[in-house]
């Protein structure tokens, strides 16, 4: 009887070491989280996302106030787009509110995922951004972006195509 337990408790913790590894896998981003190279944003803000006058309701956006090392604030808004159709040469864009300034991080998924609901940031995500007006880094576009306390809208050409983004706030 206690072999059977002992097996039993040994393929629990097996299975679990699995389960765990095979969700790490599938979010590397995790591991940075772990060694402290990564942060967490938080969850997602109230607003409406329109993609060429659709509404899209994959398409997530998070409130990012300060730097990595939060010593520095900032007002930045992180429009994540990468479960959308469209944009699999631009997963994530950042806007920053105080410059009126659409911008490209480095955004693979160990750099920026979102994990049970949380927008996850590495360091280098967070370090690497360039203006998608400049035309070193950038991609040398220009996005137009007009803001108002309730709306952001701003075009930028992704997959070959200009999408106009709409992003409406909550009264």
């Amino acid at each position: 009887m206690k072999f059977i337990n002992k097996k039993l408790v040994l393929i629990s913790i097996i299975s679990v070491l699995l389960i765990i590894g095979v969700y790490i896998f599938s979010h590397p981003i995790i591991a940075k989280l772990a060694t402290g190279t990564a942060r967490i944003i938080g969850s997602q803000t109230k607003a409406d996302i329109y993609i060429n006058g659709k509404k899209d309701a994959k398409a997530k956006l998070f409130v990012s106030a300060s730097n990595f090392e939060e010593n520095q604030k900032h007002d930045f808004l992180i429009l994540y787009l990468r479960d959308t159709d469209k944009f699999s040469d631009f997963p994530v864009v950042v806007i920053d509110k105080e410059k009126a300034s659409v911008n490209r991080p480095n955004a693979s998924k160990k750099d920026y995922d979102i994990v049970l609901g949380q927008l996850i940031q590495s360091e280098s995500g967070a370090h690497t951004i360039f203006s998608i007006q400049e035309k070193i880094k950038g991609s040398e576009q220009n996005p137009d972006i007009v803001m108002t306390r309730k709306q952001i809208k701003f075009v930028i050409t992704a997959e070959n195509q200009t999408q106009q983004i709409i992003i409406n706030f909550p009264q």
